[in-house]
């Protein structure tokens, strides 16, 4: 790491020239220092600035004799939970080098292009790598004479020595308005999927850049940011960076945080109301903020019968069909892939759908005719959605006489044509009728339509035709 900030620093730098606004901020000056330290790689003293600005310079009590080459990185650091030195600040950079830090004691410049911004009672560190050769950092030695800070060094981890305790250094904040920016609001949330906006000031004369996000130009003092909702919720900071063309900057950060959002389940079609054994479709919809999210989300249908699990689904499109009359409790649900889920429930009613009588069949004992005091057997057949109806079948067959089930027999005293009626009732209250008609064939007339059928019989001469007929004759006579 040493040999690459080496090979990045040049070997000489010309005297800074500070801005005109520049001010010490916070300092440890020492006419006689009482210690100091040597010899070591890295070095560091944090400080508590109590205004918020730019530095542009720090000024180091110190020294590196015989010949400096401008061999030292001095940078600016965050400071973190545990008062040590944490990572450098956001898009910051080392120091300029002064040309000489031969002797004496004195302090001597460090000039950052870009400046470093930093906020008031917010900890932060000024620290040194040395790369090549030796400096000399004096200090106070056993003395704790800054309340901003403490020096420290870097061996394995960041440590104090009770023996060097605060090394001799100034902050210089630039109070210069040539290029100034700031913030309106300096930490902020919005909900995912939502455009982002911040707003603030600046000084006309300045070029703006924005970390992340698109920042306006600076018109008649005021900018304006913008970021379109990202992929993912979470917490960002964000550098409004100003620059006023003749190698100064200013930045100004706020942090974002997008928070994360359930998405909204809806039921888009709603049929409250249906028959039994009809089937029910239904559609689902989520409103879904985050638009990665849209395409990895999970939807599912949950349907409850009188309070009971029914049957279950997935998807947008479902359908079920209720087996009964009855409540039918319908959810919808969704989830996205960070976990965050709502739903939305419907309640259906399905109606009970009366059964439908299909036929009346009838069995007779002799396929040409009925007659008299032949017993028929009758079976009606019937359709129903709702097979677990507790069924009653009703029989009227015409003649005063009633009969139940879906089977029945019964034979009829006397010719005459009797209308049959088959019903069925589901115990719901859906009901249903079949009916057919039956002709029951006086002696006389069943012996003509033997007769008939006897004629074309194509197996029989006409004698024996005759015969048979004679026989028909004597038996209608005596009928």
């Amino acid at each position: 790491m040493a040999a690459a900030i080496a090979a990045a620093l040049p070997l000489a730098f010309a005297a800074p020239a500070h801005a005109a606004g520049d001010a010490i901020d916070q300092s440890l000056i020492m006419q006689t220092p009482r210690s100091f330290q040597s010899n070591l790689p890295d070095l560091a003293q944090t400080f508590t600035p109590k205004v918020t600005g730019q530095i542009d310079r720090v000024s180091l009590q110190g020294e590196a004799p015989g010949g400096y080459g401008g061999a030292v990185s001095v940078t600016i650091h965050d400071v973190g939970s545990d008062g040590l030195p944490a990572g450098i600040v956001p898009n910051t950079a080392a120091a300029g080098n002064p040309t000489t830090l031969n002797c004496c004691k004195a302090f001597h410049d460090f000039t950052f292009k870009p400046t470093v911004h930093v906020t008031a009672g917010i900890k932060y560190a000024i620290v040194v790598e040395v790369v090549v050769g030796n400096f000399t950092w004096y200090d106070s030695g056993s003395s704790s004479l800054y309340d901003g800070g403490s020096a420290y060094v870097l061996g394995r981890n960041w440590t104090i020595n009770t023996s060097h305790l605060d090394m001799g250094f100034e902050e210089w904040v630039s109070t210069s308005s040539g290029h100034n920016v700031a913030v309106n609001k300096t930490a902020f949330s919005v909900p995912e999927g939502t455009v982002a906006t911040n707003s603030g000031t600046c000084s006309d004369a300045v070029t703006l850049s924005a970390s992340s996000g698109t920042v306006s130009a600076c018109t008649n003092g005021t900018w304006s940011w913008m970021q379109q909702p990202g992929p993912d919720e979470g917490g960002q900071t964000v550098v409004i960076t100003a620059k006023d063309g003749q190698g100064n900057t200013n930045s100004a950060p706020f942090t974002l945080d997008v928070t994360m959002v359930k998405p909204t389940a809806q039921i888009l079609t709603d049929p409250l109301v249906v028959p039994e054994g009809t089937a029910v479709p239904f559609t689902g919809g989520a409103t879904i903020p985050n638009a990665t999210d849209q395409g990895s989300a999970l939807y599912t249908w949950t349907v409850l019968k009188n309070g009971n699990p029914f049957t279950t689904g997935s998807g947008t499109a479902f359908s079920f069909t209720p087996d009964d009359d009855g409540s039918y409790y319908v959810t919808f649900g969704v989830k996205d892939d960070s976990g965050q889920s709502d739903s939305t429930s419907m309640t259906v009613t399905a109606t009970n759908v009366a059964p439908t009588a299909v036929s009346i069949g009838v069995t007779q004992p002799l396929p040409l005719f009925i007659a008299a005091d032949q017993n028929l057997t009758f079976r009606g057949t019937f359709s129903d959605a709702d097979t677990a109806d507790a069924y009653t079948f009703t029989w009227n067959f015409g003649d005063g006489i009633t009969g139940s089930g879906q089977k029945a027999t019964h034979f009829y005293t006397g010719p005459g044509n009797y209308p049959v009626t088959f019903q069925v009732s589901d115990g719901e209250g859906g009901v249903t009728t079949a009916t057919t008609t039956i002709k029951v064939l006086s002696t006389p007339a069943a012996l003509s339509a033997i007769a008939g059928v006897v004629q074309n019989l194509p197996g029989l001469n006409a004698g024996e035709k005759k015969s048979l007929q004679a026989k028909l004759d004597a038996g209608s006579a005596a009928a």
